[in-house]
């Protein structure tokens, strides 16, 4: 009986008890790039968008040759050629405005690569995962018209014929499918005698023949071996919520030692690359919907029985809300929209407590935003007593 009465006044003094623990919105990356420039102009010596995060000094050319029929030196990386560069269908991301890229003339037969070093270098030495992610074009009318690729360096060659420093790159290189290529930094990736034997599937056009999304994971280990994974997504394909659903459509697996402090962008022909993303986590650079910030149920003092009483739920996005009480739906609170302005917005749902006792409450949330999910609040404890005035 003691525990009874112990268990009841605690439960007078605070009304509302969430026994759930509140979702968070998705991180931002620490690593980004826009590439924004006016089309047909170099990046060397520029230090990039004026949001670009996470790199140190400027964009520069790497001191690399090209390889195949026009062998030769490689040129500035240089904004030439898209037309409809687009994130997939339910990404948060979009192209800035001032992303001035757009250009309908195709490049010449030139390796275009620059790199710019990283404020904090990839450690392969130690246990971690980093992701990657960019835009990027190498048109596909039935097979590949150019060469796009992404890649991480150790270093930068003290000239074209320096072999010394590595480099993985990500991308399409006139094969029609996601490559891993490992590489001399040196060198351009694509070459007539190479068969890349770290090549997905071939890829299927995509809505407008042009653009490609491509997320990196990178997981590096203290020994044994590193592996790369990667996966490209269409303008009208549908990113996951997270990458543990995710097949990828290729990997590579090796001891990789060292610290890789530089980014770069590797083209030729008809390629691009853009919007340079990297993070720790899949949700910093992806861009998919994700689950806002929500908040458990609450009331201000102590709920009366058959007395109005207001349950408020906050919220970090538009959406309605559906409120339940031990499970069954609250008659008058089936859609509540949720009032305010990013990234504060409340419900609230008016209700008079049927029964005295002990009661578990919780709300569905229903999205109106695009950029997040539908979800569950965490679940509160109310304690309805019986009304102190007379009907």
């Amino acid at each position: 009986m003691f525990r009874t009465l112990l268990l009841g006044s605690l439960l007078l003094t605070s009304s509302l008890l969430a026994i759930s623990p509140s979702y968070a919105v998705a991180p931002a990356p620490s690593v980004y790039e826009s590439m924004s420039g006016t089309a047909n102009t170099n990046m060397d010596t520029s230090a990039g968008s004026s949001g670009s995060l996470g790199f140190t000094g400027n964009w520069i050319k790497v001191l690399a040759q090209k390889q195949g029929p026009a062998a030769g030196l490689a040129a500035i990386y240089t904004n030439t050629y898209n037309s409809q560069l687009a994130f997939p269908a339910n990404s948060r991301f979009t192209v800035p405005a001032n992303n001035t890229y757009a250009s309908t003339s195709s490049s010449i037969w030139s390796m275009y690569y620059s790199a710019r070093q990283l404020s904090t270098p990839l450690n392969f030495d130690t246990n971690g995962t980093f992701y990657l992610s960019y835009l990027m074009e190498a048109p596909f009318d039935g097979a590949s018209t150019g060469s796009a690729v992404m890649g991480i360096l150790n270093g930068l060659p003290t000239a074209s014929t320096d072999t010394s420093k590595n480099a993985i790159f990500v991308g399409w290189t006139y094969n029609s499918g996601l490559t891993i290529q490992p590489t001399s930094a040196n060198y351009s990736v694509w070459y007539p005698t190479n068969t890349y034997p770290y090549t997905g599937p071939a890829s299927s056009a995509s809505a407008n023949n042009k653009s490609w999304f491509v997320i990196v994971k990178i997981t590096t280990v203290a020994s044994g071996n590193d592996t790369i994974q990667a996966k490209e997504f269409a303008p009208t394909d549908t990113l996951p919520v997270s990458d543990s659903s995710l097949t990828w459509d290729v990997s590579y697996s090796a001891a990789i030692t060292g610290s890789w402090g530089y980014l770069s962008a590797q083209t030729e022909y008809n390629g691009l690359i853009d919007e340079l993303r990297g993070g720790s986590t899949y949700e910093s650079v992806a861009g998919a919907p994700t689950t806002p910030v929500i908040g458990a149920p609450t009331v201000v003092g102590t709920p009366n029985k058959g007395i109005n009483t207001n349950l408020t739920v906050t919220v970090g996005a538009a959406g309605y809300f559906r409120f339940y009480i031990d499970g069954k739906r609250i008659p008058a609170c089936l859609k509540v929209v949720a009032t305010g302005s990013s990234p504060n917005f409340t419900a609230t749902c008016s209700w008079k407590p049927p029964v005295r006792g002990l009661h578990s409450i919780y709300a569905t949330y229903t999205s109106t935003d695009v950029s997040y999910i539908n979800t569950t609040t965490p679940t509160a404890l109310i304690s309805v007593i019986s009304r102190t005035n007379n009907r």
